[in-house]
């Protein structure tokens, strides 16, 4: 399953993929979808195809703000939850999931984008080795994560992270919060993905983001 989350301005969603927009008219304004509130910033052709073609970050370094706050600035959160075992046959979960009984690896995973569909930074939080009979957990998970970044974004660890037990041998979880700071220093960071996943012995598995 994905799910997608718009923040600030968004470029249209096609078929899942966030589409890469030439700007060809004086003008190109970017709303948030959905959005009623007064009119939205515009922001010149110029400036949206000079930040278009920008391909490394010793362009963007050279670029001016305006045109690095298209590059960097996150946009859309894209989250996807999967599971993975032997009889995994369709791995993407939706809003109601259960396993069968046995063992299978969990993950969630958030990735930002910018307006381009660019990835600016991911996070991914899995939990292996969970078994169940259909009552209770008979393994002990472990948890697994992970961050990157890109264009200029660095990953600064977990803020809030928990892993364990949550109720003896029926509830398994972890979660927290992924920092990520803009530059080369991570005084500065803050949490940019939220993370909360859970195992249960029945079967069924819940998250939040």
């Amino acid at each position: 399953m994905q799910a997608r989350r718009t923040r600030a301005f968004v470029a249209w969603v096609v078929a899942g993929v966030v589409a890469t927009i030439v700007a060809s008219t004086a003008t190109v304004a970017v709303a948030a979808a959905g959005s009623t509130g007064p009119a939205v910033p515009k922001i010149s052709s110029k400036t949206w195809n000079w930040a278009h073609d920008i391909r490394s970050t010793a362009q963007l370094r050279g670029a001016p703000a305006r045109v690095r706050a298209l590059v960097t600035t996150p946009t859309v959160e894209v989250v996807t939850i999967r599971r993975e075992g032997p009889d995994a046959k369709d791995p993407y979960v939706g809003g109601h999931a259960k396993a069968p009984r046995g063992c299978s690896d969990v993950w969630l995973s958030t990735t930002r984008l910018n307006v381009f569909g660019a990835v600016l930074m991911q996070a991914k939080t899995t939990i292996r080795n969970w078994c169940t009979d259909g009552k209770r957990i008979v393994s002990q998970p472990t948890v697994q994560r992970s961050v990157s970044a890109n264009w200029g974004w660095v990953p600064c660890g977990w803020d809030d992270e928990y892993a364990g037990w949550l109720h003896m041998t029926t509830r398994f979880g972890a979660g927290g919060d992924a920092l990520f700071a803009y530059g080369n220093s991570c005084a500065g960071a803050r949490p940019q993905s939220h993370h909360d996943l859970q195992v249960h012995g029945d079967g069924t598995f819940v998250w939040s983001y």
